[in-house]
C-alpha cells in the first residue's frame, strides 16, 4: 500500500504545480490591454476601448486584486480561444451588497430590459466605475457626496439638475456632508422608487431622518419642531391614520428641487402657495394659502403675525375658561356629593360593625403596599411607560420603592398570622373564613339565581363564598409574590441552592401573578366594594368599619350575631319580663306594669330536656293539632300561641325560649346540643341547622305530646322544614297546618317602636298610644330608653330581611297545602277567632 501511495502523492503535487504555473498574471493581461489602440466591436457595431491603464488600477480600491480574480471566466487560453470576457460577478466578494442590489429598482429594470432585449439598466460598473474604482470617501470617486448627483444624472438628467439646484445640492457643493444625497433618500444598493410610498413613509422614514435630528437642527440652526408640528397638522394626522391621499413633505416642498421659502422659484414661496395648495385643493386662493401647516404656538407668543397672535390669545382664554368653569363645576358637585353622602349615611343607619380597628389598619397597609407594588413593579418591567415616567428617571427609586413595599406587605402578612392565632377576633375571623360544604352549594345556587333558574338567591352568613375566595387568594398571592420576589432580589444566594433557571421561572411567576392579582382586584374586589350599585361609590367599612343594617341584612342574612346581637344580649340579660295593660277613660291613659316570672314548670321538658319532666300532663284533646307558627316580630305570635294553647291544649314549643332558658342552666344540666348552641351564640354566630335539629331530637317526647304542639321559631329555612318533615314522618306525627300571621309593616313599626327598656331593671315597657309618653320606669324608677333596633328605620330593615328569608319557606308549605294566612290586626280574641276559622277550613 505504501508503494502505491508515493506515486499518487507525487502526481498530485505535479498537478498542483501545473495549475499554479497556469495562473493568469496581471502582466500577462497588460501585454495586450496596455495598448491604447486595443478595441472591440460588439454585435450592434459599437466600438469599445479595451485599454487598461495600469496606473489607474494601481490607485484603485482593487490595487491588490488580480485581473483573474474579477475575470474568473477567462483561462490561459484567452484570447486565442476567441471567448469574450463576461460581465464581472461582483457578488463573489460583495455578497451582501449584491443581495441588496437584486431588490432594487435597477435590478428589476435590468431583468425587464433583458426580457425586452434592452441592456441599459445600471449595474455595478455604471455607478462605481470599472478598473479605477475608488473608495466613496475619495473626492475623485463618482460616488463621493459631491459627485453623486452627477453620477445619477447619467440616467436621471432632470432629477440630477433639480438636486444640484436645490438647497440640499447647494449644501453638498459647499462640502457639507450632513446634507442628504441621492442615496440618503433612495438607499444605496437597494435603490427605491419613492413615488409609490405612502405619505406616512415619506414624512416619517425619509424627511424625518434629518429634520427630526436634534444634532442637525442644532448644528445648522434649523427649526426643531418641523416634524412634530407636521404630524400634529391635519395632513400629518391623516397620514398617520392611513390616508394615501394626504399631502406629505414632498407634496408641498417638492421632490428633488427643494428650495428655500425665500426663493421665488420655491413651491412654498409666498406668491406660489396658492398654486401649490391648488394641486390638492382646486380653486385655492392666496387667502386660503395663508394657513400655516407647521403651527408653532411659541412663535405667536414671541410675536407672530396678527392671526397667530389672536389664535394664541383665544387658546389661552379658553384654557383659563376651561380650568375655571370645570373647576367650579367639580367643586360644586363635590360639595353636593359630600352632603348627599353624609345624608345617605345618616339615613342608612350604619350600625353594624363589619371591621374593627385592627382589621381596618391591616386592610389599609395591605392596600397601600399592594398599590405601591403594582405601580413600581410595572414601572420596572416597562421603563418607557407613562407609569415609569411618573416615578422619575432614577431606576433606584422604582427598585427600592418596590422592595420596601414588598417588605411592608410581608410584615403585614406576618402580623396577620399572629393576629388570627392570638386574638379572639382573629380566631373568629379565620374560623368564619374557612370554606365549607355550604359555600360549594351557594356557588351552584347563586349561579342558578343569576341565570334566572331560581327565584331566590342563597343567604350568606358573616362571609359568603365571594369573600372567602378573595381572602384565600390574597393569602396565596402574598406567599407566591413574597417567595418569588425574594428569589429575584437575592439571586446569588438563591443560586447557591437552586439552579440558575429557577430565577427565570421565579421572574415569570412573579410577573404573571402580579397581572393576575391586579386584574382580580379590579374585576372582583373593586366591583364588590365600589361598583356594586348597593355600595357605590364606596363601601365605607374600610374607613369606619360600619355598614348599614339594611345592606347587611340583604347580603349576610344568616349572620344572626351581627343582625340581632344587641337584641339577643338584651333578652339574655333580662331576668323578668313586664306585661303592660292600658286603660283609657275620658281621654286619660294610664299604664300598669305587672312583673311576671319567666317560663317554668309546665314546659320543663321542652326548656331543659334531659331528665326534666313537665309538672302537668295535658289532657288528650278530641282533635290533636300539630302546628307551626310563622310571623314577623311584633305581630303578637307569642300571645296567640298562649291563646291557642288554652283553646287546643297544644304545648307552645318556642326555640327562642330554649335558648334563653339555657343561659340559666348549670353546666352539669346542659345537654350536648345546648352546649354547642351556646358556643355559637357566644361567638355571635348563627346556630347551624344540624345543631337546632339536635335540640329537637333531644326534645322528641315533646313532639309526641298527646296534647299536640305549637312549634314557634322553627323551621326558619326550607332545609329546616325538609328536616322537620322527615322527622315527623319517621315518628308518624303528621303536621296539621302552618299559620302565617300577617300584618302591614307600618302597623308592626308602630307597635315595636313603642317599646322602651328600663336602664336599671331591664324591664320592657310599651308606650304606644300613651300620652304623655312616660320616661321613667314605674317598676323601679329607672330611665326608659329606646333601643337602636327599635327605631322605625331599623325595624323596617329587619322586617324586609325577615320577609325575604321567609318567602321560600312560605312557598314550601303552600305547595303542600298546609299554609293558612291569618291577619294579625285587631284584638287578641279577634285574631284567635280568625285562626280557629282558618284551621277549620284547612281541616275540610
Amino acid at each position: 500500500m505504501g508503494n502505491r501511495l508515493i506515486p499518487t502523492l507525487a502526481t498530485g503535487l505535479l498537478w498542483a504545480a501545473g495549475l499554479y504555473a497556469a495562473e493568469i498574471k496581471n502582466s500577462d493581461c497588460l501585454e495586450c490591454h496596455s495598448d491604447k489602440t486595443l478595441t472591440s466591436t460588439n454585435a450592434a457595431g459599437v466600438v469599445r476601448s479595451l485599454f487598461v491603464d495600469a496606473a489607474v488600477v494601481a490607485g484603485s480600491a482593487h490595487q491588490k486584486t488580480s485581473c483573474a480574480n474579477c475575470h474568473a471566466d477567462l483561462t490561459v487560453k484567452h484570447p486565442d480561444d476567441n471567448l469574450a470576457a463576461q460581465p464581472v460577478n461582483c457578488s463573489r466578494c460583495h455578497e451582501k451588497q449584491s443581495l441588496s442590489y437584486e431588490t432594487s429598482v435597477h435590478a428589476v429594470a435590468r431583468i425587464d430590459h433583458v426580457k425586452t432585449g434592452k441592456h441599459n439598466a445600471p449595474q455595478c460598473v455604471d455607478c462605481h466605475g470599472n478598473h479605477g474604482i475608488l473608495a466613496v470617501s475619495s473626492p475623485a470617486s463618482p460616488l463621493h457626496f459631491t459627485n453623486l448627483a452627477k453620477t445619477c444624472g447619467q440616467c436621471h438628467e432632470q432629477e440630477s439638475a433639480d438636486v444640484i439646484e436645490s438647497i440640499h445640492g447647494q449644501a453638498l457643493a459647499a462640502g457639507r456632508r450632513d446634507a442628504p444625497t441621492c442615496t440618503d433618500c433612495h438607499s444605496e444598493h437597494r435603490i427605491e422608487a419613492l413615488k409609490n410610498n405612502s405619505s406616512l413613509s415619506i414624512s416619517q422614514d425619509i424627511c424625518s431622518k434629518c429634520h427630526a435630528s436634534e444634532r442637525l437642527n442644532t448644528k445648522y440652526s434649523l427649526p426643531s419642531d418641523r416634524v412634530k408640528t407636521f404630524f400634529a397638522s391635519y395632513h400629518g394626522l391623516a397620514a398617520q391614520y392611513g390616508s394615501t391621499r394626504a399631502a406629505n413633505c414632498a407634496s408641498c416642498h417638492g421632490v428633488h428641487r427643494i428650495l428655500a421659502s425665500t426663493n421665488p422659484r420655491s413651491t412654498i414661496y409666498k406668491d406660489n402657495l396658492a398654486a401649490t395648495c391648488g394641486q390638492c385643493h382646486p380653486g385655492a386662493t392666496a387667502n386660503f394659502a395663508q394657513g400655516k401647516i407647521h403651527i408653532d404656538s411659541a412663535s405667536a407668543e414671541a410675536g407672530g403675525n396678527v392671526g397667530e397672535l389672536i389664535n394664541w390669545w383665544v387658546r389661552k382664554i379658553y384654557l383659563g375658561m376651561i380650568i375655571v368653569v370645570i373647576g367650579l363645576m367639580a367643586a360644586h358637585n363635590a360639595l353636593i356629593f359630600v352632603r348627599k353622602a353624609a345624608a345617605r349615611a345618616r339615613r342608612e343607619g350604619r350600625s353594624v360593625l363589619r371591621m374593627d380597628f385592627s382589621q381596618r389598619a391591616q386592610h389599609f397597609i395591605l392596600a397601600l403596599s399592594f398599590i405601591l407594588l403594582a405601580v413600581t413593579g410595572f414601572a420596572l418591567k416597562f421603563p418607557d411607560s407613562w407609569i415609569a415616567h411618573l416615578l422619575g428617571s432614577d431606576e433606584n427609586v422604582r427598585r427600592w420603592g418596590h422592595r420596601i413595599a414588598g417588605i411592608v406587605l410581608l410584615l403585614a402578612g406576618a402580623y396577620h398570622v399572629g393576629y388570627v392565632l392570638v386574638t379572639q377576633q382573629g380566631r373568629k375571623l379565620i374560623k368564619d373564613m374557612i370554606p365549607d360544604t355550604k359555600d360549594a352549594l351557594d356557588v351552584a345556587a347563586n349561579a342558578r339565581y343569576l341565570l334566572g333558574r331560581a327565584k331566590h338567591k342563597p343567604l350568606f352568613g358573616r362571609f359568603g363564598y365571594p369573600e372567602k375566595m378573595e381572602y384565600w387568594a390574597v393569602v396565596w398571592g402574598t406567599i407566591i409574590m413574597g417567595v418569588t420576589g425574594l428569589m429575584i432580589w437575592f439571586k446569588l444566594g438563591t443560586t447557591h441552592w437552586l439552579p440558575r433557571w429557577s430565577i427565570d421561572v421565579a421572574t415569570t411567576v412573579h410577573y404573571y401573578e402580579a397581572i393576575l392579582a391586579c386584574l382580580a382586584i379590579v374585576v372582583w374586589h373593586f366591583y364588590h366594594v365600589i361598583f356594586d350599585p348597593d355600595v357605590y361609590p364606596l363601601n365605607r367599612a374600610c374607613i369606619d368599619g360600619r355598614v348599614s343594617l339594611k345592606w347587611y341584612a340583604e347580603e349576610h342574612a344568616l349572620d344572626a350575631g351581627s343582625l340581632n346581637g344587641s337584641t339577643t344580649q338584651s333578652k339574655t340579660q333580662t331576668q323578668s319580663t313586664v306585661s303592660v295593660s292600658m286603660n283609657t277613660t275620658n281621654d286619660r291613659s294610664s299604664i300598669t306594669v305587672l312583673p311576671t316570672n319567666g317560663p317554668v314548670g309546665d314546659r320543663a321538658a321542652w326548656l331543659a330536656a334531659g331528665s326534666s319532666r313537665c309538672a302537668t300532663v295535658p289532657p288528650t284533646p278530641v282533635e290533636v293539632r300539630r302546628l307551626v307558627l310563622l310571623g314577623a316580630p311584633g305581630v303578637g305570635k307569642g300571645t296567640q300561641a298562649e291563646l291557642l294553647h288554652q283553646w287546643s291544649g297544644a304545648c307552645h314549643l318556642s326555640t327562642g325560649d330554649v335558648f334563653r332558658a339555657a343561659k340559666a342552666l348549670p353546666p352539669a344540666e346542659q345537654t350536648v346540643a345546648i352546649k354547642t348552641a351556646l358556643g355559637y351564640m357566644k361567638r355571635g354566630a348563627l346556630v347551624p341547622d344540624q345543631t337546632v335539629l339536635a335540640l329537637l331530637y333531644e326534645r322528641l317526647r315533646c313532639l309526641r305530646c298527646t296534647g299536640g304542639f305549637l312549634l314557634d321559631g322553627f323551621p326558619r329555612t326550607v332545609s329546616q322544614a325538609e328536616a322537620l318533615e322527615r322527622l315527623l314522618k319517621a315518628e308518624q306525627l303528621p303536621l296539621t297546618g302552618v299559620i302565617d300571621y300577617e300584618m302591614p309593616i307600618d302597623k308592626i313599626i308602630e307597635r315595636l317602636a313603642g317599646r322602651r327598656v328600663c336602664t336599671s331593671c331591664k324591664a320592657v315597657v310599651n308606650v304606644a298610644g300613651v300620652q304623655p309618653e312616660p320616661v321613667v320606669c314605674s317598676h323601679c324608677g329607672g330611665k326608659l330608653e329606646q333601643r337602636e333596633d327599635d327605631r322605625p328605620e331599623a325595624i323596617r330593615i329587619r322586617m324586609e330581611a325577615y320577609h325575604r328569608s321567609t318567602e321560600p319557606l312560605i312557598e314550601y308549605y303552600a305547595k303542600r297545602h298546609l299554609l293558612v294566612s291569618v291577619s294579625a290586626e285587631g284584638t287578641p280574641q279577634e285574631i284567635l277567632q280568625r285562626t280557629v276559622d282558618a284551621l277549620s277550613l284547612l281541616a275540610h
